[in-house]
């Protein structure tokens, strides 16, 4: 068990770099980009002027996500891209529903700010470890036989 978690971890680092420097290159200024149309959508869809905070502080979370849904083993190419667009969907929603949040404490509740960041630290924990939780509830069968061995039985069938 230590050995294979030490080496899914070494695998994790070494894929999360690549993918954290095209983030850091392309990935967060067009997935802004994104962001921003889709709330100006949903706004005249609704009907509504609603003018959401852009969280980029949160955008982030989709460069672990991703790693660990890449290096995760056994899954079949169309599986774990499957898996991969269902998690970014999810986590995209995860943004909306941090700017709404953001949204609220800000322009409509009018909160102070030590009541702001006193809220915003939870937020930004569960924000953070939201790939993640993701990652195991999502691949949860994949990740157990990844660390757990089987129980092999000596007893005689």
């Amino acid at each position: 068990m230590p050995e294979r978690l030490l080496k899914f971890l070494l695998k994790f680092i070494i894929t999360s770099i690549p993918l954290a420097l095209l983030w850091l290159w392309q990935g967060a200024n067009n997935y802004e980009k994104l962001f921003v149309k889709a709330v100006n959508f949903s706004s005249q869809l609704f009907l509504t002027n609603l003018f959401l905070p852009i969280p980029s502080t949160f955008f982030h979370n989709l460069v672990p996500f991703t790693a660990l849904i890449i290096i995760t083993p056994p899954l079949l190419v169309l599986r774990k891209l499957w898996q991969l667009v269902l998690g970014w969907v999810i986590i995209f929603l995860e943004h909306i529903l941090v700017s709404l949040a953001l949204y609220l404490f800000l322009d409509v509740w009018k909160l102070s700010e030590s009541t702001y960041n006193w809220l915003f630290t939870p937020l930004s924990i569960l924000s953070g470890t939201f790939p993640f939780v993701l990652w195991l509830v999502l691949l949860r069968q994949d990740i157990k036989s990844l660390f757990l061995k089987p129980v092999h039985s000596n007893s005689p069938r």
